[in-house]
């Protein structure tokens, strides 16, 4: 008569069986592991694109409202008399 451990190994297939189990359950978890670091890399990765986006956003947007407000202040400067711009000049004030 066999040993009740030979006998119960037998039953569900052997060593070979538990074996397999083993190492695809191993496999499984660092499938898994694996799986959630690259996602964890590749989010970190659009956050850095995302926030160079919006920097690059502000600088066209800050750089569009700084060409306006040259351009509002040639049209501002043509419709002053000549000499308050040249007094203002003088005294160091538009500087």
């Amino acid at each position: 008569r066999e040993p009740r451990a030979v006998g119960l190994l037998s039953g569900i297939g052997g060593p070979q069986f538990l074996a397999a189990q083993f190492f695809t359950v191993l496999a499984t978890i660092l499938g898994v592991y694996l799986a959630g670091y690259e996602g964890f890399q590749r989010n970190l990765e659009y956050d850095r694109f995302v926030s160079a986006m919006q920097k690059s956003d502000l600088l066209t947007s800050t750089h569009e409202e700084l060409k306006q407000n040259i351009a509002r202040l040639r049209k501002f400067s043509e419709r002053l008399p000549a000499e308050v711009v040249v007094t203002t000049y003088e005294t160091g004030l538009a500087a």
